[in-house]
């Protein structure tokens, strides 16, 4: 807003709105033009008179289109709105939604949020990017705000272009190393993806076993053995896993039908589609690398849940026999697995802890680059097979995760002996 004493009014907004000083009653005086019509209000005092005026702007800018003039705030209430959103909003999961807004509540809005969507800069991006937080947690914040100044650009918010707003971010985001640090910290090898999966990340087969016996120590139940081995050599995820029933598997032919998961939102169990809505068939080997008799110990658990007398009513009130059911019958929660079985379990078989941090360097999920690594590296199966079988977004995932272009390089340009 700006003053503008050349006419009668004192003030003059950018969309027109007029603030008129008082004259014999005292009343300071709001004119303005909307839906074609003008209209008028009053104020006891100039501030009084300037606040109206803010509100009627901003509800001018939002009509007239001119939504870079509003807040990153305001931009976020319409990202995040079902009907706002749009086909992007719409795509999204509980989990993914409750996920996000926690992101820009805690992190994006307490920095940027009262900023003018105009007046955004990479420099305020990359000190959002900069700030204290974990690599993991970096990364989904940074994939948070391509999704959101690329949705804002298309909708009118933003009006830099989304590639030179966003330009550095990917770098900004690198840890960098502190002087006196080990020189390997941060190293990278060259060829190698940023996805590729560092093989410190994957358990041994030899502590995916110790796992599975800890896991009946701790329990009492001699299936979680059976679940700890099938997830670690058919690529299931643990939602996955988790809902499971008698329909999906077919132990004779070594294939598990992937058609839904469970997903624990904070404690709130449903049924969903699998990971990117990608249902999938996937396959486990008879006997494992240490000798488990996988295809014998599932055909024993499929006998033993069809023996079930009364099927078990689950939390969403359908009727199912799962394989790897809680005490009642129905889901285990995903964070009660974590926290109460696998976690004590891990310190039973003695996997690893990251002396920086205190928590086990593997969790469930790192069962499934024991698959992928097994099925690629031991068997030398098509990664474009692993990659149907693992659910992977496209194969180019799988082998940026699994398959390096590092190892094996200099071979490859020195060619054979016989070329010149």
């Amino acid at each position: 807003m700006e003053n503008n004493k050349s006419r009668a009014s004192k003030w003059v907004t950018n969309n027109g709105v007029k603030i008129y000083p008082p004259s014999t009653r005292g009343y300071w005086r709001i004119v303005w033009t909307e839906d074609g019509k003008s209209r008028d209000t009053s104020a006891k005092s100039e501030p009084e008179a300037l606040n109206k005026a803010s509100e009627i702007e901003q509800r001018l800018r939002t009509v007239n289109g001119k939504r870079s003039m509003l807040s990153v705030k305001q931009m976020y209430l319409s990202y995040v709105d079902e009907e706002q959103g749009g086909d992007t909003r719409n795509e999204w999961g509980k989990k993914h939604t409750r996920n996000t807004k926690q992101i820009f509540l805690k992190t994006i809005l307490p920095v940027i949020g009262d900023k003018q969507c105009s007046a955004i800069k990479t420099d305020h991006l990359k000190k959002l990017i900069q700030q204290k937080m974990t690599p993991s947690n970096r990364q989904h914040l940074l994939s948070t705000l391509t999704a959101f100044m690329k949705w804002g650009y298309r909708e009118g918010w933003i009006l830099e272009e989304p590639t030179r707003l966003l330009a550095g971010l990917t770098y900004a985001s690198k840890v960098k190393r502190k002087k006196g640090a080990p020189l390997d910290q941060v190293a990278k090898v060259a060829g190698e993806s940023h996805l590729a999966v560092d093989p410190k990340a994957i358990p041994s087969k030899d502590d995916v076993h110790k796992l599975g016996k800890a896991i009946v120590e701790h329990t009492g139940i001699w299936w979680m053995e059976l679940m700890i081995n099938l997830a670690a050599y058919s690529g299931l995820r643990l939602g996955e896993i988790l809902d499971l029933d008698l329909s999906h598997v077919d132990v004779k032919n070594r294939i598990i039908k992937v058609e839904y998961q469970l997903l624990d939102d904070a404690g709130n169990l449903s049924r969903q589609l699998p990971k990117w809505d990608v249902q999938r068939r996937t396959v486990f080997p008879e006997v494992t690398p240490t000798g488990y008799k996988l295809a014998e110990q599932l055909q024993r658990r499929v006998k033993e849940v069809k023996s079930t007398h009364k099927i078990p009513t689950l939390q969403d009130g359908t009727n199912r026999l799962l394989l790897f059911p809680n005490s009642n019958g129905g889901w285990i929660s995903g964070a009660n697995f974590s926290t109460r079985i696998r976690r004590p379990a891990q310190a039973i078989a003695g996997w690893a802890i990251d002396p920086t941090t205190g928590k086990f360097i593997w969790n469930f999920h790192s069962l499934r680059h024991v698959f992928c690594s097994y099925m690629i590296n031991d068997l030398r199966r098509n990664p474009a097979d692993v990659s149907i079988a693992a659910g992977h977004g496209s194969i180019s995932t799988t082998l940026e995760m699994y398959v390096g272009r590092a190892d094996g390089a200099l071979e490859r340009l020195k060619g054979k002996p016989h070329d010149k």
